[in-house]
Protein backbone atom coordinates (compact mmCIF):
# COMPACT_ATOMS: atom_id res chain seq x y z
CA UNK A 1 0.00 0.00 0.00
CA UNK A 2 1.51 3.27 -1.11
CA UNK A 3 0.72 6.32 1.02
CA UNK A 4 1.45 9.64 -0.63
CA UNK A 5 0.55 12.87 1.10
CA UNK A 6 -2.67 14.31 -0.27
CA UNK A 7 -3.18 11.40 -2.71
CA UNK A 8 -5.57 8.45 -2.47
CA UNK A 9 -4.12 5.13 -1.36
CA UNK A 10 -2.76 2.93 -4.11
CA UNK A 11 -2.23 -0.79 -3.84
CA UNK A 12 0.85 -2.39 -5.31
CA UNK A 13 1.33 -6.15 -5.68
CA UNK A 14 4.17 -7.81 -7.51
CA UNK A 15 4.67 -11.39 -8.67
CA UNK A 16 8.25 -11.82 -7.47
CA UNK A 17 8.57 -15.26 -9.05
CA UNK A 18 7.53 -14.27 -12.58
CA UNK A 19 8.50 -10.59 -12.35
CA UNK A 20 11.60 -10.41 -10.10
CA UNK A 21 12.31 -6.80 -11.12
CA UNK A 22 8.79 -5.78 -10.06
CA UNK A 23 7.93 -4.04 -13.29
CA UNK A 24 4.19 -4.88 -13.35
CA UNK A 25 1.68 -4.00 -10.66
CA UNK A 26 -0.68 -6.99 -10.69
CA UNK A 27 -3.04 -5.25 -8.24
CA UNK A 28 -4.15 -2.90 -11.01
CA UNK A 29 -5.46 -5.88 -13.01
CA UNK A 30 -8.19 -6.68 -10.47
CA UNK A 31 -8.70 -3.77 -8.10
CA UNK A 32 -12.15 -4.90 -6.83
CA UNK A 33 -10.62 -8.19 -5.64
CA UNK A 34 -7.67 -6.38 -4.04
CA UNK A 35 -10.01 -4.01 -2.18
CA UNK A 36 -12.11 -6.95 -1.01
CA UNK A 37 -9.07 -8.88 0.25
CA UNK A 38 -7.74 -5.85 2.10
CA UNK A 39 -11.03 -5.07 3.83
CA UNK A 40 -12.04 -8.69 4.53
CA UNK A 41 -8.65 -10.31 5.19
CA UNK A 42 -5.82 -7.85 5.83
CA UNK A 43 -7.51 -5.33 8.12
CA UNK A 44 -9.13 -7.99 10.35
CA UNK A 45 -5.78 -9.81 10.59
CA UNK A 46 -3.99 -6.59 11.54
CA UNK A 47 -6.59 -5.95 14.23
CA UNK A 48 -6.43 -9.55 15.52
CA UNK A 49 -2.64 -9.52 15.70
CA UNK A 50 -2.52 -6.12 17.42
CA UNK A 51 -0.65 -4.49 14.54
CA UNK A 52 -1.36 -0.77 14.69
CA UNK A 53 -0.51 -0.17 11.03
CA UNK A 54 -3.58 0.55 8.94
CA UNK A 55 -4.01 1.29 5.24
CA UNK A 56 -5.16 4.89 5.71
CA UNK A 57 -4.48 8.04 3.81
CA UNK A 58 -2.01 10.48 5.33
CA UNK A 59 -2.95 14.14 5.19
CA UNK A 60 -0.39 16.89 4.78
CA UNK A 61 -1.65 18.35 8.08
CA UNK A 62 -0.85 15.11 9.91
CA UNK A 63 2.64 14.98 8.46
CA UNK A 64 3.34 18.62 9.29
CA UNK A 65 2.41 17.93 12.92
CA UNK A 66 5.50 15.71 13.17
CA UNK A 67 7.90 18.09 11.44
Amino acid sequence: IDRKIGKPLTYILHDNKNDPYQMKNIASDNMPLVNKLITEELIPWLEHSGDVWRPTEVSAKAVNAYI
